[in-house]
């Protein structure tokens, strides 16, 4: 599967803790999904008046479809985040500027 970044998708089976071995799949593709192997960093920016508090977690993924290798390719350091005021959860790969501007709200 070609995945080209900024990308929508949807986590699953997302550990409460925020820790590694949660899933992403891309928005429209019911069966492959990436497992997440290391998390880098995790992001909270405090909510505003009738805001939720967005997250963001800047990650290394592994490619999966049920328990074989997939189509998607392994992408390392790339950063799942919410979408302001609509909630969705976006994969990018962040620029130096990006980890810059939300360096502040990373969760320590």
């Amino acid at each position: 599967m070609d995945v080209t970044l900024p990308l929508r998708v949807r986590l699953l089976n997302w550990p409460s803790d925020g820790g590694h071995g949660g899933q992403i799949a891309p928005a429209d593709e019911p069966i492959e999904y990436w497992t997440v192997d290391a998390v880098h960093a995790r992001y909270v920016a405090p909510h505003g008046p009738g805001r939720f508090r967005l997250k963001a977690v800047l990650v290394d993924v592994r490619g999966r479809t049920g328990t074989a290798r997939s189509a998607l390719p392994d992408l390392e350091r790339v950063l799942v985040h919410q979408v302001p005021r609509v909630g969705w959860w976006m994969l990018k790969r962040p620029s130096g500027h990006d980890l810059r501007r939300i360096e502040r709200y990373r969760d320590r």
